[in-house]
């Protein structure tokens, strides 16, 4: 089956669906060919980890020569790094923007309905687009210079202001928004990797399961005095 065709796989979108909506707007930006890399290059750094990945693999699978990989990317870490920008850009920060500005601007009764809310929104598109996500947080940020980014850029989304406001509401503890979004993003990656990534087989996602993560992490950041639930109790 060619690099370009749809391919529909069980629980996930086709690959021609990601690699549209990732490469939207690149027409202009990418030959043919170098779209093709792209996806190949995606699909095998998913499959297989970055390390295990020779350029050649790449180049067999985007059904172009190895130097046509070179004329655009350098090297094979340039080329990963390529990617995982796009991915981040196209895939990671649009699945945190998502309806995060109404979502920041609510009042909220308790610190696990922001949590809740903040989770459940965004996990239908991790759900479809794992191979997008295992690329960025099995390989991408191991990078310095990727990671700085990326942490720059989260600081930039509604997230900071949902938490100042969760505060000003006596909802979470009285800490700097930065550190407060460190401990939040902490908790949902590692959720995300090791229910999704890391050990899917053994620890499968099940609402009972994220009902007590949300619990933990509420009770974990809770304001003194503010109110959490538990077993569905106030």
């Amino acid at each position: 089956m060619g690099s370009g065709e749809l391919r529909e796989e069980s629980g996930e979108l086709g690959k021609k669906s990601w690699a549209e909506r990732l490469l939207s707007g690149q027409e202009h930006a990418m030959t043919e060919k170098q779209r093709r890399v792209v996806i190949a290059a995606i699909e095998l750094f998913g499959e297989k980890g970055y390390a295990s990945v020779s350029t050649r693999e790449i180049a067999q699978r985007a059904a172009v020569a190895e130097g046509t990989i070179f004329k655009h990317y350098a090297t094979k870490k340039e080329l990963l790094l390529s990617v995982s920008r796009l991915i981040i850009d196209h895939f990671l920060l649009p699945s945190v923007n998502e309806g995060l500005d109404a979502l920041a601007d609510q009042s909220y009764a308790r610190l696990e309905d922001f949590l809740s809310a903040l989770l459940e929104n965004r996990l239908t598109l991790i759900r479809e687009n794992l191979l997008l996500l295992k690329v960025v947080l099995q390989e991408a940020l191991f990078q310095p210079e990727l990671k700085a980014e990326f942490a720059r850029r989260l600081g930039e989304t509604a997230l900071p202001r949902g938490l100042e406001n969760l505060k000003t509401e006596g909802l979470i503890i009285d800490l700097p928004a930065e550190d407060l979004l460190k401990m939040v993003l902490t908790g949902f990656f590692g959720f995300v990797f090791i229910h999704y990534i890391l050990m899917p087989e053994f620890f499968p996602d099940t609402a009972e399961d994220r009902k007590h993560f949300i619990g933990m992490m509420a009770r974990g950041l809770q304001s003194p005095g503010g109110a959490w639930s538990k077993g569905g109790e106030t």
